[in-house]
């Protein structure tokens, strides 16, 4: 058994102890997944319907580098530019180590047990193109685990649009760690059905210098859950951070961000907006 498949075992025990977070733990006060999720889910296969067309599901971001994930799976990626590398996460075991106090983080474990797909996007300099990451759900009773690791080398830049849309449930989990003086642009679009359940969760690790800018727009979706945690490791990171939600009826918004300054001199923006309908 690899380090790897450890890891998971445990995190499956976990799981299989504690299940999904409910109003009895703190963070999760407002928001109860137990009365909304199945205890365990049939993983999906990557089989499209005729009617299902990639390219009508993304931004069509003119000259974008394309990443689907359909039912949690990665399709073809295209020729990558240089600076640019995508490994596969089973192959960098290291990078899922997790700290006891993780270990205990129903997003974190209840991710690792189910994990479909997880991969690692290195950045080792200035990516002109844009890169867009696409998570798109084919079925209203199953669900997709994805977890995705960004290392952004000194000096690197990327900008980043993630997109979702579809049925069922997402669960994907974002690491992003940025060395010295490099910079993140981080869109992010949520345009589900109103059944799908989505868990985004991104954490952000910042060394001197470095910034993260992130603005999340929200227009439909049943449950969805939007967290964020920055760690500022070194002087001069900063991170930037806009929430905009359109929700109307019974859907159901959670925005949680948490904050870490480590080091002196280091700042942050935040900034939230809600349109509410009938």
């Amino acid at each position: 058994m690899t380090s790897f498949n450890h890891m998971q075992q445990e995190a499956k025990e976990i799981f299989a102890a504690h299940g999904w977070p409910n109003k009895r733990n703190e963070d999760w006060h407002y928001t109860d997944l137990s009365a909304r999720l199945p205890s365990s889910f049939q993983n999906q296969s990557l089989e499209l319907s005729e009617d299902v067309h990639i390219d009508n599901l993304t931004c069509d971001v003119e000259e974008a580098l394309q990443l689907n994930f359909i039912n949690g799976l990665l399709t073809e990626a295209g020729e990558l530019p240089d600076g640019l590398e995508i490994s596969a996460l089973i192959d960098n075991p290291d990078l899922v180590q997790q700290s006891d106090e993780d270990i205990t983080d129903p997003l974190l474990y209840a991710n690792l047990a189910h994990l479909e797909t997880g991969i690692v996007i290195d950045v080792s300099q200035v990516i002109e193109e844009p890169m867009e990451i696409h998570f798109h759900n084919t079925s209203a009773e199953e669900a997709s685990f994805v977890r995705i690791i960004f290392r952004l080398a000194e000096g690197a830049s990327l900008t980043l649009l993630e997109s979702h849309s579809g049925w069922g449930h997402t669960q994907l989990v974002s690491d992003v760690y940025q060395h010295e003086d490099s910079m993140l642009r981080h869109l992010k679009l949520h345009q589900a059905e109103d059944s799908q359940v989505s868990l985004l969760l991104n954490r952000v690790s910042l060394d001197a210098r470095a910034q993260y800018h992130n603005v999340a727009i929200s227009l439909s979706g049943g449950l969805g859950r939007l967290e964020t945690r920055v760690t500022f490791n070194a002087p001069g990171g900063h991170a930037g951070l806009a929430t905009a939600l359109v929700s109307c009826g019974k859907q159901h918004i959670d925005i949680t961000t948490r904050l870490n300054h480590l080091s002196a001199d280091t700042t942050s923006d935040t900034v939230a907006r809600t349109i509410l309908d009938d």
